[in-house]
């Protein structure tokens, strides 16, 4: 059992997973990874942006949701795009 609140962490999953819907290359696999050590788990993601995509400026308002979400449960997310491979990692 994890400790936080089931609904605020749903919300993480659906912000990260409905940005690899919205800005992810179609054509291109989504790669996870999941992991648990001494009570934390981790969940990496990478992706490829669409071409369209990858020069527009975004406001980054699901990740920064994220962010706080995870903040309140100690936990913290990293980001990074680096040309056309976006990648994201929480951690609680």
């Amino acid at each position: 059992t994890f400790p936080g609140n089931p609904l605020a962490l749903k919300r993480v999953f659906n912000n990260l997973f409905s940005n690899i819907l919205k800005y992810g290359e179609k054509k291109q696999p989504v790669k996870a990874a999941f992991s648990m050590e001494n009570g934390h788990w981790r969940l990496a993601l990478r992706n490829h942006v669409k071409q369209s995509d990858r020069t527009v400026e975004s406001n980054r308002i699901g990740l920064k949701s994220v962010e706080k979400i995870l903040a309140l449960h100690g936990g913290s997310v990293y980001s990074l795009q680096a040309g056309e491979v976006f990648s994201v990692e929480v951690t609680v």
